[in-house]
């Protein structure tokens, strides 16, 4: 699906379906330099059991036109436009990373708008190390390598992919490539900058369930449970994963975003 977004092409990734509206949406938002396909099996998942699910690349990622916003409060309100173009008055949302931190000041700025919410990889001040931004701000490809080895476990470096034929270290560093320049240092200067999201979460009204994984280098398990203690109410799910845990343990994340969607 596409849709027009302040005059620039923005794609989602759809049910072929029209909307119905009896059934809960959910929209699913992407990383730092990501895009909808890390979210093709939870759409699928959500699409069988009755529910209407977006996936949008946020401009200049993935297949949407545009410049690469560059704070977490600007991309919270161009999803929220999305919504309005949608006509979807209030719906469930899921973030991963930089993904999550927009879900989150989504909850806090709208709270009559968002439903329920799961926040993966999540954690509040997401600091980004200055060796990273740096490399990210010159396009170094050394910027990619970082965020691909830093993103994953230990284990899932050296096989064990749950997706007969795919190469868990070459998927993400293929989609990295992918982005235009200034695409990942827009990101990660945003988790960098966004200095309020302790504030944010005590404003959280509705119920939240954080996934994290036990092996996470970027957002560490001690800065995520200190963030879940923040969120009225929130509940917990450890998984034994890294970072990116859509990719490490898929079918662990959807048993947990089932319980919340």
């Amino acid at each position: 699906m596409k849709l027009s977004i302040k005059g620039n092409t923005t794609y989602l990734r759809s049910s072929p379906l029209p909307i119905n509206d009896n059934c809960d949406s959910v929209v699913f938002i992407h990383g730092a330099a990501m895009d909808h396909t890390v979210w093709t099996q939870s759409v699928r998942h959500f699409e069988r059991h009755g529910r209407n699910v977006f996936a949008p690349d946020f401009p200049g990622h993935g297949r949407s036109d545009g410049e690469p916003l560059t704070s977490i409060t600007e991309m919270a309100s161009w999803i929220i436009e999305v919504a309005d173009a949608l006509e979807l008055n209030r719906f469930s949302v899921v973030g991963h990373s930089m993904g999550s931190l927009v879900a989150l000041e989504m909850a806090a700025l709208y709270p009559t708008r968002v439903r329920t919410m799961a926040l993966l990889g999540s954690a509040a001040p997401m600091p980004v190390s200055e060796q990273l931004l740096g490399s990210a701000r010159e396009n170094d490809g050394a910027a990619l390598d970082m965020v691909t080895l830093w993103g994953l476990s230990d284990m899932a470096k050296v096989g064990g992919s749950l997706t007969p034929g795919m190469w868990m270290v070459g998927q993400i560093h293929r989609l990295l490539e992918e982005a235009a320049p200034g695409v990942l240092y827009a990101g990660l200067s945003a988790c960098n900058n966004y200095t309020w999201g302790e504030e944010s979460a005590a404003k959280v009204e509705c119920a939240t369930l954080l996934i994290m994984g036990t092996r996470d280098q970027m957002t560490p398990l001690p800065r995520a449970k200190a963030l879940a203690a923040l969120i009225p109410g929130s509940k917990s799910l450890l998984i034994t994963s890294g970072h990116s845990l859509m990719v490490e343990a898929p079918n662990r994340v959807l048993d947990g975003l089932a319980t919340i969607l």
